[in-house]
């Protein structure tokens, strides 16, 4: 039990655009580390990471739950992806995808210049991001299809294993 809610685990997780590598600038995110993930860029009260990983809810509530599903599946572009995604069952494609959905989605124009401006006024801090409602709803959007994406590839790699 503990090894299937694992792989789960990795399988969502793998999804995720902020799993998928860390962003480095001059000056700001001066270590190793880049900015973890956008672990230390500031969004309001929370960091990116997690506003993304709120982006489908942060209530799991049955009714809450029974509502985000009936969404997700009576969505005709969402049960379309979610064909195509079974055909692909290779967990370096998902990473590379996830790579891709962050350098198009998740540092977007939009925050990599709140960084160019912090790194031109010779800060070395970021100061605390308000993202736009366009970039909200494109994130939500986003994370719908990649939510999708992983059920539906979590559920092939169950039925190869079992």
């Amino acid at each position: 039990a503990i090894a299937l809610c694992w792989v789960a685990h990795l399988i969502a997780d793998v999804h995720l655009p902020c799993h998928s590598g860390s962003l480095y600038a001059e000056k700001i995110f001066i270590d190793k580390d880049g900015d973890r993930g956008a672990n230390r860029i500031e969004v309001g009260e929370l960091r990116l990471h997690g506003y993304w990983d709120q982006l489908l809810g942060n209530l799991y509530d049955r009714g809450d739950v029974n509502r985000r599903m009936y969404e997700l599946t009576n969505d005709p572009a969402l049960v379309d992806r979610s064909q195509q995604a079974k055909a692909v069952i290779e967990p370096q494609v998902w990473l590379q995808e996830s790579r891709s959905v962050a350098e198009q989605f998740l540092y977007t124009a939009e925050v990599q210049q709140a960084i160019r401006a912090a790194i031109e006024t010779e800060s070395t801090h970021l100061p605390r991001l308000t993202l736009s409602v366009g970039y909200g709803q494109q994130a939500g959007r986003v994370a719908q299809v990649r939510a999708v994406e992983a059920a539906s590839r979590l559920a092939e790699v169950l039925k190869l294993a079992l």
